[in-house]
C-alpha cells in the first residue's frame, strides 16, 4: 500500500475507494472545503478543480449574479477584478473568473447544465455568456472599491459646494 499523494495516509481498496475517501479526509479536515470543486461524473470519477484555489478566505473570492430568463446564474471571480473588467481595464474574461464554470449556486458548487445556459443567453459560447453575466451581473464591492467611490463622492460634494 502507498500514501496518498494528498494527505501522506495510507489506504486500501480501489482508485475510486482512495480517492473518495482522501476527498472525505480534506473535506473534514481542513477549512478549505469550498476551495475543492468535486465532480462525480457519470463513470463515477472524482476529480478536483485545480483552477480553484486552496486558500479559501471569504475575501479570496467575489460573486457575480444574474437573473436572466428565471434563472440565476453565478460565476467565481478575483476581488477587485469585475469592476477592471467594466471600466476596460482587463480585457480577457479568464483573467477575472476563477473557473470558467457557470453556478446555480456557487457557494454549494451546484452548475448550471448546459441546456439551461444556452436557452437563457441563446449562445454556445460559454465565455461570452460569461462576459454577459460580468457585464450585466450584480457584486458586492470590495473594501478598496467602496473606499475610492466615497473618496470620489466626497470630492465630488466639496467641489459642487466649492463653486
Amino acid at each position: 500500500a502507498l500514501p496518498c499523494s494528498l494527505t501522506g495516509r495510507i489506504h486500501h481498496g480501489c482508485n475510486f475507494a482512495l480517492s473518495l475517501s482522501c476527498v472525505f479526509y480534506l473535506l473534514l479536515t481542513s477549512a478549505l472545503w469550498n476551495a475543492w470543486s468535486v465532480h462525480c461524473t457519470v463513470t463515477g470519477d472524482i476529480r478536483v478543480n485545480p483552477q480553484l484555489r486552496t486558500t479559501a478566505k471569504k475575501d479570496d473570492f467575489a460573486l457575480c449574479k444574474l437573473k436572466k430568463a428565471g434563472m440565476h446564474f453565478e460565476v467565481i471571480c478575483h476581488p477587485g477584478m469585475i469592476l477592471k473588467f467594466r471600466e476596460g481595464l482587463v480585457s480577457d474574461v479568464m483573467d477575472v473568473v476563477v473557473s470558467s464554470d457557470i453556478f446555480k449556486d456557487a457557494k454549494t458548487r451546484m452548475h448550471r447544465s448546459h441546456v439551461d445556459i444556452v436557452s437563457a443567453f441563446g449562445k454556445e459560447d460559454i465565455t461570452s455568456c460569461i462576459k454577459e453575466i460580468l457585464m450585466e451581473g450584480e457584486y458586492q464591492h470590495t473594501a478598496e472599491e467602496r473606499k475610492r467611490q466615497m473618496e470620489e463622492k466626497m470630492e465630488e460634494v466639496a467641489a459642487f459646494i466649492c463653486q
